[in-house]
């Protein structure tokens, strides 16, 4: 549980900290966007378990604050690898409404980021649901 603790803590700060584009690129150059695929593509028992909910929950939020912050954060969270992690992510933790709106927030922040030039607000609200 303290170990679990220490991540959560963790991923909320980052969160705060990747607000900033110098400092979402530097998160994203130190590795932490693995650290995050890593937790969300794991498996076995422990997945569901409330503690495993919380940390893939702050991951993704972590993520979208990077976004966010910059979006040269794209070339390390825009691959196909953490967009199928994602995916595979909320799959498993389906019955987790925070992870399931947090994969949401995330894949529409990377999808509207990308093509940002092509996706109205009308066409945005109508498929966000």
């Amino acid at each position: 549980r303290d170990r679990t603790d220490v991540q959560a803590a963790g991923f909320e700060c980052l969160a705060l900290v990747a607000s900033s584009p110098h400092n979402a690129i530097s998160i994203a150059k130190a590795g932490l966007v693995q650290t995050v695929i890593r937790m969300l593509g794991d498996k076995g028992v422990g997945v569901s378990t409330g503690e495993s909910l919380e940390l893939a929950a702050l991951g993704l939020e972590m993520l979208v604050a990077m976004i966010k912050a910059s979006d040269s954060c794209l070339a390390f969270v825009g691959t196909f690898q953490v967009l199928s992690t994602v995916v595979y992510a909320t799959q498993v933790r389906i019955e987790s409404q925070r992870v399931v709106t947090a994969a949401a927030i995330f894949l529409s922040t990377v999808v509207r980021r990308t093509y940002s030039d092509e996706i109205s607000d009308p066409m945005a609200a109508r498929y966000a649901d």
